[in-house]
Order: structure tokens, then C-alpha cells, then sequence
């Protein structure tokens, strides 16, 4: 796969990858935390990226 530079990536396909990354954790959050109240027990563990903050040497020109 050839990795793009952030500026040459159309606002439509930052717009979605946003939605899936903000909504995607809230929606999975929605889904168990009934089930995590009724057992009165649970944890949610969401795993990120930092890549939005800091770049890696490899990513782009």
C-alpha cells in the first residue's frame, strides 16, 4: 500500500475516518454499558493511535 501525504488526502476521506474513529468508540461504549450496569462490573479499554499527533520518520515526504 502507498502511504499519502496528509494534505494530498481528500477532506471527505478525513471526514470519515474521523467518524469512525470518534463515533466507532462511542457507539461500542453505547452498545456494552447497558450489560456492564446490569452486572455492576466491567471495563472498557479503547486503543489508539498517536499518529495524529506525532510522526514517524517512514510516514510521507
Amino acid at each position: 500500500m502507498r502511504k499519502h501525504h496528509y494534505r494530498s488526502v481528500e477532506y471527505g476521506v478525513k471526514e470519515k475516518l474521523t467518524y469512525v474513529n470518534v463515533f466507532g468508540i462511542i457507539n461500542m461504549i453505547q452498545a456494552v454499558l447497558p450489560e456492564m450496569r446490569k452486572v455492576k462490573y466491567g471495563k472498557n479499554i479503547n486503543i489508539g493511535s498517536i499518529s495524529g499527533k506525532f510522526t514517524q520518520s517512514l510516514n510521507g515526504r
